[in-house]
């Protein structure tokens, strides 16, 4: 059985979105995203899990491996021991015409959804709500903004799909990033 502290997991975000370690401020949970493979023809990331234990051969599973084709085009993803899946069927569209607000079934059998939304500031930040709860808010991202670094937040009660979270909005930054 876990501790229930009563509040979010908030992750810091150091490096740039294809090699950084996102470290919760109260040092409850940790990952690092890795770019494990750049070539002409892929591009592929691999998310681990700062907490796992370590393996035989000083290794730790990932908790997902992304592969992107040419161009950084979608392609696939593997989260945790779940079959290899297309990425335009794992984060679906919400409308034919926004490829930044997307759904995913988590491991948990419910649906989530990210968009982009713009912040009292104007800046743009993501908020992934639960699409069984009328909308609740489960995860979010904020930008980096004068004096203050970027956060990715994941709701306490959904800790279990932090990883997952981070994952499917990992894909949501790359799709904005290239423009896919």
């Amino acid at each position: 059985m876990s501790t229930t502290y009563g509040m979010s997991f908030i992750f810091e975000q150091e490096g740039n979105s294809q090699d950084c370690t996102f470290t919760d401020i109260n040092n409850r949970m940790s990952f690092r995203i890795r770019c494990t493979l750049r070539n002409a023809e892929q591009t592929a990331y691999m998310i681990y899990d700062g907490n796992a234990p370590i393996g035989r051969g000083g290794t730790t599973v990932p908790v997902a491996c992304l592969n992107f084709g040419v161009n950084h085009a979608l392609g696939t993803v593997k989260i945790g021991q779940r079959e290899f899946i297309k990425m335009d069927e794992y984060l679906a569209r919400v409308s034919r015409n926004d490829s930044t607000s997307r759904k995913f079934t988590a491991a948990d059998g419910n649906s989530y959804v990210w968009a982009r939304k713009a912040n009292s500031q104007g800046e743009l930040e993501w908020e992934c709500v639960s699409a069984a709860n009328s909308g609740y808010l489960v995860a979010s991202y904020i930008p980096k903004s004068t004096g203050t670094g970027a956060g990715f937040v994941v709701e306490e009660a959904y800790a279990q799909l932090a990883g997952e979270f981070l994952t499917s909005f990992t894909i949501m930054r790359l799709i904005v990033e290239y423009n896919l």
